[in-house]
């Protein structure tokens, strides 16, 4: 599971995939949990990657809807000038 919550992380640093963050987040956060309950296990680094990448994620996409509610011509192309 905490390896889905890295990769899950990776992917969801693309833009049209930051919608997925919140899921990388609670992979990472259970597997956190049964790496607690089983040591063994390992991938500790690979849970915690997953969260902070799907934390990044997710404040990138608040940014950006902000960006975009605030000024609705962020969308068009072109408008820079």
């Amino acid at each position: 599971m905490a390896i889905w919550a890295m990769i899950i992380g990776i992917v969801s640093m693309i833009p049209c995939c930051m919608p997925l963050s919140p899921v990388a987040i609670v992979l990472g956060i259970v597997a956190q949990s049964q790496i607690k309950k089983n040591p063994q296990q390992g991938g500790s680094g690979f849970a915690i990657v997953g969260i902070v990448l799907g934390i990044i994620s997710l404040l990138m996409l608040i940014i950006r809807i902000i960006v975009v509610v605030a000024n609705p011509d962020a969308l068009k192309f072109g408008s820079m000038g």
